[in-house]
Formats: structure tokens, sequence, C-alpha cells
């Protein structure tokens, strides 16, 4: 072995194992040393071919807004969210769509994959905490739950100024906030949402108008829960149905209390939802028959029969 390194020492063998044994460290050394240089190498080679690329990508870039008289505001804004797009993509080379070889995954096993990427997001819909914590929990359950994590879920990314929602529009779709900051405006009052902030939660249990706009502050990451992949989720078991039914009625009777609505509640408690679900009162029975109508018949037009919940025989 001291042979082998820089101002090595004479050493002589004295018999044929020394011999072998000096021959085989040798081969070993020259093999490894040779591998190694070469896999060097090959990622610089590959780093440097990435760097050019990207360079002349922004070099086409600057030429294409320069030759279409692109404003300068909008260029810098398209510049700056590429930029941010491609520093992402080297942060996190992967993000599932890239990895073609889960295509040969089976569709439960694909959507367990999602849900454990996305545990963390879903465990913040207190409906979804509630399942998990039911003594009832069983395979249909968690069947849901990763149909809901495959089929309502998806990526959202935002460059500075982007406008997601504006007051008065369908709530299509509720946001949580993974990296960033946005701002919301409401009766000229302006709140900036930071990392974990939950945007519109209200839509995936009645049907909702957004009651202000959210602009992107900077770029930014989210995730989206489309409304109607989640209630076609929820609503395809029954007995799993008749909870979120539940749950709904007494989410929109605590929201119904608040003194003022926003998209962005001010704390969670305001619209706390007891374990326990007690019988509906009359002045509740709108309510529950709007979110019937919203998990049941749109949802269940394919079945023969439909089952009608104890509330309403």
């Amino acid at each position: 072995l001291a042979q082998l390194g820089v101002g090595s020492v004479e050493i002589t063998v004295v018999n044929t194992t020394e011999r072998m044994f000096c021959i085989c460290v040798t081969f070993s050394s020259l093999i490894t040393f040779t591998v190694l240089v070469s896999s060097i190498t090959s990622l610089l080679a590959s780093l440097h071919v990435m760097k050019d690329d990207e360079i002349k990508q922004f070099r086409l870039l600057r030429r294409f807004l320069v030759n279409n008289d692109i404003p300068k505001s909008l260029g810098q804004r398209i510049t700056t969210f590429l930029q941010y797009t491609c520093r992402l993509k080297r942060d996190s080379p992967t993000n599932g769509s890239e990895v073609t070889i889960f295509q040969l995954l089976s569709a439960p096993l694909r959507a367990e994959l999602q849900f454990a990427r996305y545990k963390d997001c879903l465990m913040n819909i207190p409906f979804v905490q509630q399942l998990f914590s039911d003594d009832n929990f069983n395979r249909q359950t968690v069947q849901i739950v990763h149909n809901v994590a495959m089929h309502a879920l998806n990526n959202v990314e935002l460059a500075p100024s982007d406008l997601v929602f504006c007051a008065g529009g369908v709530a299509a779709a509720s946001y949580l906030v993974l990296e960033g900051s946005l701002n919301y405006f409401q009766n000229d009052q302006k709140r900036v949402l930071k990392d974990g902030a939950w945007i519109a939660d209200m839509c995936l249990w009645t049907p909702w108008l957004y009651l202000g706009d959210l602009v992107a502050d900077d770029a930014c990451r989210m995730i989206s829960v489309e409304v109607t992949a989640f209630c076609a989720a929820i609503g395809s078991v029954w007995e799993t149905r008749k909870l979120a039914a539940e749950f709904a009625e007494e989410f929109v009777a605590n929201l119904n209390k608040l003194s003022t609505l926003s998209d962005v509640q001010e704390t969670d408690e305001a619209l706390s939802v007891p374990r326990s679900v007690p019988s509906a009162r009359p002045g509740q029975r709108k309510t529950w028959h709007g979110f019937s109508k919203l998990f049941g018949e749109r949802r269940m037009k394919d079945m023969s029969r439909q089952v009608v919940p104890d509330q309403q025989r």
C-alpha cells in the first residue's frame, strides 16, 4: 500500500504470497483510480452541458423579448420565474412525472405512493384527520384517501403577480401554500399569506364564491385540491359520504355563525367541528340538502338507487 502513494517507500517482496498480494493491490488501485477519474470527468462534462444549455435558453429568451417588443416589466417577471423554476428543478430534479418507470406500477400502488408523498398536505384537512382518528378506520377509507391524493391534488407554481382567483369567481379548488408568499385582498384590506396557509377550504364542503383576490407576491408553490375530484373520491363509498355530509353540515353551521366571512379565516377554532354530530335542526335542512346534492345526486348518477340519509327519513 505504501508503494502506491506519492514518494512511495521501496518495499521488496520476499515470497510468493507477498508478490501475489502486491499484484492484487496494484491492479485494484489501477481500476479504482481509472473509474474514479472517468466518473468525475463524465459528471463535470454533464454539468457543463446543462449549464451551457441553460445559458443558451436564457440568451434566446432575451432575444425573443427584445425582438417582440415585450414590456420590460413583463419580461422581468418571465425571466425571474424561469430562473426560479430552473433552480427548483436543479434542487429537486424529479417531481414524479419525469420518472417514467412509475407507469409500470399498479394503480393502487401508484395511489399509495402519491398519498405518502402528500400525506402532510392532506392532514391539514380536518375531515381527513377525522378519518384517520376514527375507530372504524378500514381499507375502504384508506382507498378513498389514496384516491383523493391521486386525483384531487395538483402542484401549482406561480410567478410574481400571478392572479390565482378573483372575487366573485366560483371556487373550483382550495389551496395550501408550500413555499413563497401571496397577497390576499378583501374590502381594501391586504393580508400576506405565508407557508402553511390554507385558502378557500370552504369550497370542499359547500358551494362557495371567492370573496377576495389572491395574487402571488413572489415565485411560490402551492398544492390545489380540486373540488370535483375530492367530492367524487369521498362520495364513492356510502359510509364515508355520510360522514362527509355530517361534517359539512356542522362545518357550514359554524361558518354561518361567523360575523365576517373570508376565504382565509383568522383561526381554525372558528370552524372546528366536534366529533359527535348532533341531529339536524330545522334551520339546517337547507344546508343538508345542498350538500347531499353535492355529494349525492351529482356523484351517484350511475347507481340504480340512492340511500336516503337517516336525517332525511
